[in-house]
């Protein structure tokens, strides 16, 4: 063999061992994409919902703790705004006046830390309640559209029977985490003109506030007051008020999401569709369950609250009139709208980032 037919070989074993190795970075490429190209997927994913037979457990653990952490860092201060609104007891509330009032209150006296008392607590305690919410849901709603067949999975009977049947199945874990957050929520107290107003006007009035007191403090002075049991103090209103709420939510958000989705252009599907339809949800839901959700929470943290959820309902009338129905309204509507939107986009982007992802076929595996 002569020297030039030697070279040419050497040279085209060179070659191929390059394209190899070539061929190895692409595939780790391949395997590994970026934080770039992940983003950028998301965005632009058509993928309008993901079953539950297909969803990864672990997965929806990972990413739905990070994503609960993220929503409640957006929503917590109005939901502290509500919660101290829905407890003050004056006739003839202003609902869009009051909210402001009551801003100003809070960052005089306890400064902005003050939006965010018992954020730690309720984030931290959450995160396991809300992961076993969704996946309760998710398996309910298959469930349901078992039971129903092929008509049920285009109506909303299925959405709203699973999202009650899973609120009521959660609420042994929401209930005291409830009781607790809202008795830290209100420890800043209301307006002192508020206060005086609603005790000349109402003879229900308590004092709303007092000493800043940790967590661990809280529960034991629910316990020390009403024993254990204390901690689920209003577990019927908040069935009441939630099992509605949750199944108006949850039926109105799939029957948008599914109308919009078949009338979207196709550049539309995915997260635009679930934005329109979280707000659409948010809004129907904030104002037909108002009312119960003030009842909850008077009854949770005994202020002005009857014996039983509709006692407490018509005291609220009867001393301060209809509009003490919608108290809270003008957070809640605030707060609703912007966090039934990040949370039905939320909800989508835990189900698509958890899902399952198929082996790869043998002729794709790399030889070992």
């Amino acid at each position: 063999m002569d020297k030039s037919e030697l070279r040419r070989r050497h040279s085209s074993r060179d070659a191929v061992d390059k394209e190899e190795k070539t061929g190895d970075h692409a595939e780790d490429d391949e395997e590994e994409p970026d934080i770039e190209d992940l983003v950028s997927s998301i965005l632009s994913r058509k993928e309008v919902s993901v079953a539950w037979k297909d969803t990864s457990v672990p997965h929806l653990i990972v990413y739905g703790s990070l994503l609960y952490f993220v929503e409640q860092l957006l929503v917590y201060p109005s939901d502290l705004l509500k919660t101290r609104l829905q407890v003050d007891l004056r006739p003839n509330n202003k609902v869009w006046k009051d909210w402001l009032v009551l801003c100003e209150h809070i960052r005089a006296k306890e400064g902005y830390k003050g939006f965010f008392r018992g954020f730690t607590f309720n984030t931290v305690a959450g995160v396991p309640a809300q992961i076993v919410y969704l996946a309760t849901y998710n398996w309910c709603k298959e469930w349901v559209e078992g039971l129903g067949g092929p008509a049920w999975k285009a109506s909303p009977m299925a959405p709203l029977c699973a999202g009650a049947l899973a609120e009521g199945l959660t609420s042994v874990v929401w209930v005291p985490l409830d009781v607790v957050v809202q008795k830290i929520q209100l420890q800043g107290g209301l307006p002192d003109q508020w206060e005086s107003k609603a005790k000349s006007r109402n003879k229900f009035a308590v004092h709303i506030g007092g000493p800043f007191r940790s967590p661990w403090q809280v529960t034991q002075d629910v316990i020390k007051e009403d024993g254990v049991r204390g901690l689920w103090r209003g577990f019927g209103a908040h069935l009441i008020a939630f099992c509605p709420q949750a199944a108006i939510w949850w039926a109105s958000y799939e029957q948008s999401k599914a109308f919009l989705a078949h009338r979207a252009p196709d550049a539309w599907r995915g997260t635009p569709v679930h934005l329109a339809a979280g707000v659409s949800a948010g809004v129907i839901n904030a104002v037909v369950t108002n009312p119960l959700d003030t009842m909850k929470v008077r009854v949770q943290c005994k202020v002005g609250a009857g014996k039983t959820a509709m006692e407490t309902i018509t005291r609220m009338v009867q001393t301060e009139g209809a509009n003490s129905l919608w108290k809270g309204l003008a957070p809640k509507i605030w707060m609703a709208v912007p966090v039934s939107a990040l949370s039905s986009v939320c909800y989508e982007l835990i189900m698509s980032l958890s899902k399952k992802r198929p082996p790869p076929a043998p002729s794709e595996r790399k030889p070992s």
